[in-house]
């Protein structure tokens, strides 16, 4: 069994069961969603300390398609506070972002914040996300926007500031951030992957829908809860975690 196979078999089951293991998946993450083209020089991933609930792991401020297993830091799930790291890491100002949404939301386990270019339309006018592609369905529940401060800069910089944005999020799995980027939030790291990834997708597709003209017809309530628990399901979430680690494998000799 190669290494890849050993690695996924064993991570793609559910949540990560030591601080180890949730920190090997944090880089796979990292990897995953620059390969994918969802985060770039910017954004950030992180998962909840397996071993403490009160804080959580995430990278040092580097661009995420660099980041090793020495540059994963701990914060406080409270107020984002650093707790440990290696000396002279720096870590990402909107590290907050992650500590709010964690502090009211036990379900959520891991957290991605990015810009993907599709979805930036969708914070910055009128017309509403809707659901036009099964693999997106998870946001079945909606997508919230978030009225940035005109005194934030568009950027979260304020506990104050990310905690209001955590009360907009509220009990859904996604947020826009206006003129900015998203916050999605799930129990996996492996879920959190796949909706970000599905996401950006789904965003560029209803794009080019509403270019044809017309109504799109959109996934039904019911329909988007049953393709979910297909999703999220083990063979469907094994299949893509395993197929993106393999190219992670591939794409990075440093890995």
């Amino acid at each position: 069994m190669s290494n890849t196979e050993m690695l996924t078999r064993k991570e793609f089951d559910g949540k990560a069961r030591s601080a180890a293991e949730a920190k090997r998946q944090l880089v796979l993450a990292n990897r995953i969603l620059s390969m994918e083209g969802v985060v770039d020089a910017y954004g950030h991933v992180s998962v909840r300390n397996p071993e403490n609930p009160g804080s959580f792991f995430i990278s040092r401020a580097i661009a995420p398609a660099d980041v090793c297993g020495d540059d994963i830091m701990e914060c406080s799930a409270r107020d984002g506070a650093v707790l440990q790291s290696n000396a002279g890491h720096r870590p990402y100002g909107e590290r907050i972002i992650h500590a709010s949404v964690y502090a009211i939301r036990s379900d959520i386990n891991a957290i991605v914040h990015a810009h993907p270019i599709p979805l930036i339309p969708f914070t910055a006018c009128d017309i509403p996300f809707r659901i036009v592609f099964h693999s997106c369905s998870m946001f079945y529940d909606g997508i919230p926007v978030y009225d940035i401060s005109e005194d934030a800069g568009l950027h979260i910089s304020t506990i104050d500031e990310a905690g209001r944005m955590a009360l907009c999020m509220g009990d859904k799995h996604g947020l826009f951030i206006r003129n900015h980027g998203v916050v999605v939030g799930f129990g996996m790291v492996q879920q959190v992957v796949m909706a970000s990834v599905y996401l950006s997708q789904a965003a560029e597709i209803l794009q080019k829908t509403l270019a044809m003209g017309g109504n799109p017809r959109s996934v039904s309530y019911r329909e988007a809860k049953k393709s979910t628990e297909f999703l999220f399901g083990e063979v469907a979430l094994a299949r893509c975690w395993e197929h993106w680690v393999r190219r992670v494998n591939e794409s990075y000799p440093d890995f």
